[in-house]
């Protein structure tokens, strides 16, 4: 199982779960462990038919071929379930309906939480990538938002937010920065828009702060120099 994140131990949950054990958890399925005392208990009295009273019965009934072992086994178990079997306290089936195909696909996915980010982009396999509504269009969420990011088995990757899901593209590096304007925004040579070097005004804060400097070490220059200095 994996380790429990500190936003999922604030909601409650309880322990850690693969990305199998959040798809079994889904479709309602309860898993039993291999090492668990019940799985432990179903596979030492299956030994004790396989390796023991089945071995006997064979012996019994003759078999000395792989032929008449395999034609022995074909009734073998009808015999043995009217033997040991129990009727079950309800008979109602277990079963319920199956998920449909595009149900199934959004669950056995691998899933993992995400925040979005101020440009409504969430991040995702090292990229940045929008959401689309239905129509193609960018779907908007609040700064901080946890969204749900489902990676499906076809290769689609699907964004899930309050019971609504939304297909989400990548976004190429740059697409989403502000293209720069006025006058400190020029062409290239690709037609691209480019921002030119700022240099500050004359009376800008920076260049008073250096003029004061400059003056101040011209002071101490010409003070050292009136100094009479002995050899």
């Amino acid at each position: 199982p994996s380790k429990l994140s500190l936003t999922e131990e604030l909601r409650g949950a309880g322990e850690g779960r693969t990305q199998f054990g959040k798809a079994l958890e889904i479709l309602g399925i309860n898993p039993i462990k291999a090492l668990s005392p019940q799985a432990k208990g179903r596979i030492e009295r299956l030994w004790g038919t396989l390796q023991h009273r089945l071995v006997v019965d064979l012996r019994v009934a003759g078999v000395s071929t792989p032929e008449e072992a395999n034609a022995f086994l074909a009734s073998y178990r009808t015999r043995h379930n009217d033997l040991f079997a129990v009727p079950p306290k309800d008979e109602a089936t277990a079963f319920v309906p199956a998920p449909s195909k595009e149900d199934l696909a959004l669950i056995l996915c691998r899933r993992a939480f995400r925040k979005v980010t101020g440009d409504s982009t969430v991040s995702w396999k090292g990229r940045k990538w929008s959401a689309l509504d239905s129509q193609g269009r960018k779907v908007l969420f609040r700064k901080g938002v946890e969204v749900e990011v489902l990676d499906l088995l076809d290769g689609r990757t699907v964004l899930h937010r309050q019971g609504a899901f939304h297909e989400l593209v990548r976004v190429e590096e740059g697409a989403e920065k502000k293209t720069p304007k006025g006058a400190n925004a020029a062409t290239s040579s690709t037609g691209e828009r480019v921002r030119k070097p700022w240099t500050p005004r004359p009376d800008h804060p920076w260049k008073r702060e250096y003029e004061r400097m400059a003056s101040r070490k011209r002071i101490r220059e010409h003070s050292l120099e009136q100094i009479p200095w002995r050899g």
